[in-house]
């Protein structure tokens, strides 16, 4: 069983994403803010991160980048999910700091097949 921390400010969203990754076998800890989020990290081990963009205290990005510093979590894989499209330069910023960025409304296939491949690699 792998365990997947998800952050996601928005409770449907949140919700829809659980049932649908625990049909799939994963444990999930839900949170809802970056501040959640790292209190989560420091006591336990994640397989994966799935994290929304706009998140009340920070952005997924910003939190890419301080899981991304920290040897403890430098490699662990992180899904960004977004609304809004960002330009060129943008994406190619978040591209480097997040294995994948996924819009929504999400396609809970892509999803399933995302979190596969990057579990999958980890």
């Amino acid at each position: 069983m792998k365990k997947i921390l998800l952050i996601e400010d928005n409770i449907n969203n949140q919700h829809l994403i659980m049932r649908f990754l625990i049909k799939d076998g994963h444990q999930i800890t839900p949170c809802h803010s970056a501040s959640e989020a790292y209190e989560f990290i420091q006591q336990k081990e994640f397989n994966l991160v799935i994290t929304d963009y706009a998140l009340p205290d920070e952005n997924g990005i910003q939190i890419a980048e301080k899981l991304r510093s920290d040897l403890k979590t430098q490699s662990i894989p992180i899904i960004l999910l977004s609304a809004g499209a960002f330009d060129t330069e943008e994406k190619i910023y978040h591209e480097s700091l997040t294995n994948r960025h996924l819009s929504k409304p999400i396609d809970f296939n892509l999803l399933r097949k995302t979190v596969s491949d990057l579990l999958k690699n980890n």
